[in-house]
């Protein structure tokens, strides 16, 4: 029996109502609420529905008696915190995550787990990660199923294996730097591990996600030595059949990412190839009722996920879809590309009768982005849940503002930051970390469109900070990131061309001024970027970010002393500025000055 009183404590809490009614239940295939002006009758099927009840009545009771009734359009509504890459969020985190999931009528939580939880028997798996012991996992659980919400985990058992592979311990095991090595006896014994340890934190799950996905080098280390060339393809398929077996031991459901199946019949490698023609014979082996999981974050048309979904179902294995909302794309989401990416696959899964989707928030490069900062884009998802094809984009906001006491409008405000540069992701980033003296950043675009973007935003966080409220902490830091990013932009793109005309006044105002001020600004950016991390996340990890950005503020510090020796004729030129730019439309430019070991995280 659920615990009606202490959901509707955790949620009129949540959202600091007053709410002081009497409410009863009844059974109803959904959510719906009654309110006679005084008391209400919430109807439900699922305890976090239940909750998804308190929160609509808290919403309205104070327009007067009203009734609202939905019916959910995916069976299961999950959303997936990545906490691998570098970011663990800590037990308390999580808790106002599944509050606020409950809320808004989320059914399952999933914690995309690398490495990041205690193993025993294998002491280097999660070491000086933040791994969560399995107190800490269960605790998770039980304060999840207090509020109604399930536990679906999310685990590696091929790919993305980096950070545990890296260890002499598990050499054995080891294919290439970032795969299992399949159809050694001993994975499968570590494998076993993984999937016996997620039973026993969560003894109610039914499903377990295997991923499988990104495994691109797959066969072409230790086991190409070993057995020789083989396809990719039935090397993959054979390692799932065998995972599911182990899930079955378990009690487990598997899923498994489909990427795979496009990836090793693409030329190039790619997931969305359209020239791919998928056929059920490309999952031959893979028992049929093992869940096979679409993930797209990328595309703009409602058509374009229409073709996926049908290309997935060809391969003859029941689908579950995923989204994402983009928080791994720098410090702060981009909430627009969020929006126009999500909007269209959700559009898409309801008029295909999709009945599963889990949201995502991934922290590729190091979880510069801080989850509880994009709670107010979960509602995204649980409206077009339970709105259908109706809902609009003004449901949305609402339930958004009234969950967080954020207008959303601010958060597309503070997502200009981006730019809308997505074609160049990490833009922000790029020039928070690039070098003034390397125009590798900015020449691809419209100086005065990002300037303005970012300038804009810059403006809009200090408006925020002046009002002073629950948010003034993440507005600030939002501040400071635009402000930094505004001024090496203009740096970036103006201190070269000074140099090249000789325009030493120009250069006199960035030693006098710009340089100093960029400084002091990064300095307040970094303890706003500690302050904001280590309340919400354990603190092993930001070591990676603080090293990144310590080198780009030292180097700015170089750059300062540099221009200053020349100006007073102690340096008689600067070989940085000294050699040309080339053009090279064609490079994917990456970050110049980190090397891939401290970056790629």
């Amino acid at each position: 029996m659920e615990n009606t009183n202490f959901i509707k404590e955790q949620i009129l809490k949540l959202v600091d109502s007053d709410f002081s009614g009497e409410i009863t239940t009844e059974d109803f295939d959904g959510v719906s609420v009654k309110f006679d002006g005084k008391n209400a009758i919430i109807g439900y099927s699922g305890a976090s529905r239940f909750a998804r009840g308190v929160f609509l009545l808290a919403q309205n009771y104070k327009k007067g008696a009203f009734e609202i009734t939905q019916k959910p359009n995916f069976d299961l509504l999950a959303y997936m915190m990545d906490v691998s890459r570098n970011g663990v969020y800590t037990v308390a985190s999580i808790k106002k995550c599944l509050v606020n999931m409950a809320a808004l009528g989320y059914t399952h939580l999933s914690l995309y787990m690398e490495d990041v939880y205690e193993l025993e028997g294998y002491p280097h798996f999660g070491y000086m990660r933040g791994r969560y012991t399995k107190k800490e996992l269960k605790e998770i659980n039980d304060f999840a199923e207090s509020v109604g919400i399930g536990i679906l985990p999310v685990i590696q058992t091929l790919g993305h294996m980096t950070q545990y592979l890296q260890w002499g311990e598990a050499g054995a095991i080891k294919d290439t730097a970032q795969c299992l090595l399949v159809d050694e006896p001993k994975t499968y014994e570590f494998l076993e591990k993984l999937i016996k340890t997620m039973r026993e934190c969560f003894p109610k799950a039914t499903e377990i996600s295997l991923s499988l996905d990104e495994a691109h080098d797959l066969g072409t280390g230790r086991f190409m030595d070993k057995h020789g060339y083989e396809p990719r393809n039935s090397i993959f398929t054979r390692h799932a059949a065998r995972l599911f077996e182990i899930c079955k031991k378990y009690g487990f459901a598997p899923l498994m990412d489909g990427d795979m199946f496009y990836r090793n019949a693409s030329k190039s490698h790619n997931y969305y190839d359209k020239d791919v023609v998928i056929t059920p014979d490309m999952a031959a082996g893979i028992p049929s009722d093992m869940k096979i999981c679409y993930w797209d974050y990328y595309h703009l048309d409602e058509a374009d996920y229409d073709y996926f979904i049908e290309g997935h179902r060809r391969l003859g294995h029941p689908l579950f879809l995923i989204g994402a909302i983009w928080t791994w794309e720098g410090f702060v989401e981009d909430t627009l590309f969020t929006y126009k990416t999500s909007v269209p696959f959700l559009r898409s899964a309801i008029k295909n009768g999709e009945r599963e989707f889990k949201v995502s928030m991934f922290g590729d490069w190091g979880n510069e982005c801080n989850y509880m900062h994009s709670l107010g884009s979960l509602p995204i998802f649980s409206e077009y849940c339970y709105r259908g094809l109706d809902c609009t984009d003004e449901d949305i906001f609402s339930v958004s503002e009234f969950l967080t006491k954020m207008p959303y409008q601010h958060k597309f405000e503070i997502g200009r930051i981006h730019c809308d540069t997505h074609d160049d992701s990490k833009f922000s980033s790029k020039n928070i970390y690039g070098d003034i003296f390397y125009n590798f950043v900015n020449t691809p675009h419209n100086y005065e469109k990002v300037l303005g973007e970012v300038t804009r935003a810059e403006e809009k966080t200090a408006e925020y900070m002046a009002l002073n409220d629950l948010h003034y902490d993440y507005y600030k830091l939002c501040h400071y990131i635009a402000r930094v990013t505004r001024q090496k932009i203009q740096l970036i793109h103006n201190v070269r061309p000074a140099y090249k005309n000789g325009d030493k006044e120009y250069l006199k105002q960035v030693v006098t001024t710009l340089l100093p001020e960029l400084l002091k600004d990064m300095d307040i950016f970094i303890d706003e970027f500690k302050k904001d991390w280590l309340r919400d996340k354990k603190p092993q990890g930001i070591e990676i970010v603080l090293l990144r950005l310590a080198a780009a503020r030292e180097q700015a510090k170089l750059r300062l002393e540099q221009l200053t020796a020349y100006l007073d004729g102690t340096l008689e030129t600067i070989m940085e500025l000294d050699e040309p730019l080339l053009e090279d439309t064609e490079r994917n430019w990456e970050f110049r000055t980190f090397s891939a070991s401290v970056w790629k995280i």
